[in-house]
């Protein structure tokens, strides 16, 4: 997208604006965002939400009316919370009376989070990533006089500071390793995500850890013809009537506890994940993900 210049120093009679607190600045987030942004239509249906999301591999979308104006965000974890995690899922249940093909002609609008917490355009990184943590979320559109221009992502400021990363795997994991069995409902794991928060799960066979099931690995299997497929009757808890091996990645990334930061984000960016799990002597001792590298990176001072 190309950068957007020409307000930040002229008003609207073609004069220079003075007073305007990024007059002759450079936009440090213009640096660090992605500007190839995608969108989702406030009236959109859930199952061009799913499908969307599938298609991109991003798990949060800015909403927008029209021209392009930000009305809200909708995240992966709001669809699992929405066909069977949580709350949301009282709109299949008491309006749509758990018919898939009523909840999937939802509209995007029920299920977002308005007013979305978002960046500006002229904002600082660090004001930007000190708003992630207060909100605890992982990325956050950002916008110019309301209009989405870009979205920026723990990933992204990693990237942009990762020259700064520094010191082990070890001292900046976390040993909190929420799990699911393989032979587990995926909707009993889409309950397990919104209860305790994690977007990600271990799956295990016994003891030992034999893949990962994420919310974008649910949104995946919800925005593909087997849920239908299942759903003979046209009910959503047949669709859903799955075991988490089925829809989980079946593989796990690993990564020694003494392996530096640098390496460990270089692991993550090979493999296109957002977690690693962390292991010492062959056995799993936990997990480091990019709000852990993020953390390490002391951005947020008090």
């Amino acid at each position: 997208m190309r950068r957007i210049r020409e307000p930040r120093f002229l008003r609207s009679d073609g004069k220079p604006n003075f007073t305007t607190r990024i007059y002759e600045a450079e936009l440090e987030l213009d640096k660090v965002m992605n500007h190839r942004v995608e969108t989702i239509p406030l009236k959109s249906a859930i199952g061009d939400l799913v499908k969307k999301m599938s298609e991109t591999g991003y798990r949060r979308l800015p909403v927008v009316g029209g021209d392009n104006v930000l009305a809200g965000i909708v995240a992966a974890t709001d669809v699992v919370n929405y066909f069977g995690g949580g709350s949301l899922n009282m709109i299949v249940k008491e309006r749509h009376k758990m018919n898939i093909f009523k909840a999937y002609n939802e509209r995007v609008e029920r299920i977002m989070t308005s007013p979305a917490v978002h960046a500006e355009l002229h904002e600082k990184l660090r004001d930007v990533v000190e708003k992630m943590y207060r909100y605890n979320v992982g990325g956050l559109p950002v916008t110019y006089q309301g209009k989405v221009v870009g979205f920026i992502s723990e990933k992204d400021v990693v990237a942009y500071l990762q020259d700064s990363l520094e010191g082990r795997v070890s001292d900046h994991m976390s040993e909190d390793l929420a799990g699911i069995s393989y032979a587990d409902s995926l909707l009993e794991a889409m309950k397990r995500m919104i209860d305790t928060g994690y977007r990600r799960l271990i799956v295990y066979s016994g003891d030992k850890p034999v893949g990962v099931v994420s919310a974008m690995d649910v949104v995946r299997y919800l925005a593909s013809d087997k849920p239908f497929q299942r759903a003979v009757n046209g009910r959503l808890e047949e669709a859903l009537d799955v075991q988490v091996s089925e829809v989980a990645t079946p593989e796990i990334i690993t990564i020694s506890g003494d392996a530096t930061l640098k390496e460990a984000f270089d692991a993550m960016s090979r493999n296109g994940v957002g977690m690693l799990l962390v292991r010492s002597q062959e056995k799993i001792v936990g997990v480091i993900t990019e709000r852990d590298l993020l953390n390490s990176l002391a951005l947020v001072r008090g």
